[in-house]
């Protein structure tokens, strides 16, 4: 399963994107 999930900072949006393993 692929999470995708987004994150707000002062440069932009960050975008992380997982396939199922942890970091």
């Amino acid at each position: 399963m692929v999470y995708k999930s987004y994150y707000d900072s002062p440069v932009g949006r960050l975008e992380l994107v997982s396939d199922g393993v942890s970091l």
